[in-house]
């Protein structure tokens, strides 16, 4: 069984789970008046949309949807929350599902389909966890005052649980998945970090608003939480952009540099894998050269690093199909989904890879070889590559074209 399998099956379990405890605890229509519901149901469409507004990080995607939960869960209690919470879940999900299905590298829908259920699943496990710590400590469950200092630690404790709770099930995920969870950790801490505690003081306030002040209070607290959200990921998206320019600009500086400098090909070879990997975020790479022939050029691999390591002796590789395509048409090709490509261009042998981008290095009209990146089949689930990736491989191809034709 695949990482990915594992992971998909783990995640369909967490989300079956709490949809059963969903319907055991389902609340009690009559309970509750029109005002409650049309906070709860706007509760809901908030997290739907948080679902889709979050931060792209290493290990995933990091919402502003723990702040929602909590603020319904102190406001109305655990029946209430968590019902609001999948039904947002469940929409907020479908919509991005819908939006992104062909991009989604999986092949079988269950697998595709994991996602909604692993978020309903993480949410719904960090509330209970969050729930038996609030009730445990005696705290107030609606909030609707703080009566003493107190009072503040059941308050805090649950708040903390259900970061926690939901955090771990992260980590689990990761492990599934087959990815560093070191690594991941430390490359996006601080995000992770600002998005999940910053915001959480607003939970008991507006909980405590909504029972003193009604439900206009409460929607000026999800106009706050939306404002917050949509202001966080344009600035985030901004940031990315231009991290990407910079690193862009960097590069082809570097790569000018070595045109000057005139480098050694092995030296040069290494250079552009070095600036692929750090813009494309990638640790495998293949560069093949002609040789010269009698009657064509004798294709080689003359660098190839997989997972981050140098490959003794390339030349021993055959070069996979896909790079014989893209050198006798003199055309990049873009793979999303390696078997789908191969099966739609008729392309044997493909290479062993999930998501494959190549394109052809020419110069002076003249087929010097191919430069191609790719992803392995247990590396980064979620991740294929994308015409922004294509931009960026093409302008480092760009300068390599030009390096080569000086060094050879």
């Amino acid at each position: 069984m695949t990482p990915e399998h594992r992971m998909s099956i783990a995640r369909w379990i967490a989300g079956i789970g709490i949809l059963t405890a969903v319907g055991l605890l389902w609340p009690d229509i009559g309970q509750y008046g029109a005002n409650d519901w049309a906070a709860l149901s706007s509760a809901a469409a908030l997290i739907a949309l948080a679902v889709n507004l979050g931060v792209d990080t290493a290990y995933g995607t990091i919402t502003f949807v723990p702040v929602i939960v909590l603020a319904v869960y102190h406001a109305f209690g655990l029946k209430p929350a968590l019902s609001s919470t999948s039904l947002g879940l469940l929409i907020g999900g479908a919509a991005f599902l819908t939006s992104s299905w062909n991009r989604l590298p999986e092949k079988k829908w269950w697998a595709k389909v994991a996602s909604l259920p692993y978020e309903i699943g993480r949410s719904g496990l960090s509330l209970l966890a969050a729930d038996w710590a609030n009730r445990n400590l005696y705290g107030q469950n609606p909030l609707i005052i703080i009566p003493a200092f107190s009072a503040l630690l059941p308050l805090v404790i649950s708040l903390l649980v259900y970061l926690i709770v939901y955090d771990l099930i992260i980590l689990g995920d990761l492990r599934l998945r087959g990815i560093s969870i070191k690594e991941a950790i430390q490359e996006d801490r601080i995000t992770t970090l600002a998005i999940q505690l910053l915001p959480l003081g607003l939970a008991p306030f507006a909980a405590i608003t909504y029972a003193q002040l009604g439900i206009l209070a409460f929607g000026i607290f999800e106009l706050v939480i939306f404002t917050v959200v949509i202001v966080v990921n344009r600035l985030t998206l901004a940031q990315d952009r231009l991290s990407e320019r910079v690193a862009q600009l960097q590069s082809i500086s570097t790569m000018n540099q070595l045109l000057r400098t005139g480098l050694e090909l092995d030296s040069l070879l290494q250079t552009v894998y070095l600036q692929i990997a750090s813009l494309l975020k990638v640790d495998n790479i293949c560069i093949v050269l002609g040789k010269p022939g009698i009657s064509e050029p004798l294709w080689q691999p003359r660098l190839i690093c997989e997972n981050g390591r140098t490959v003794e002796r390339p030349e021993s590789r055959k070069v996979d199909g896909f790079s014989n395509w893209v050198m006798e048409n003199g055309q990049s090709l873009i793979a999303e989904s390696v078997g789908q490509k191969a099966q739609e261009l008729s392309i044997s042998p493909p290479p062993n890879a999930r998501s494959w981008m190549g394109i052809p290095l020419i110069a002076s009209r003249r087929t010097m070889g191919s430069l191609s990146i790719w992803i392995g089949l247990r590396e980064e689930t979620g991740r294929v590559f994308t015409d922004k990736d294509f931009e960026v491989f093409s302008t480092i191809a760009a300068q390599t074209e030009v390096s080569l034709e000086n060094a050879l």
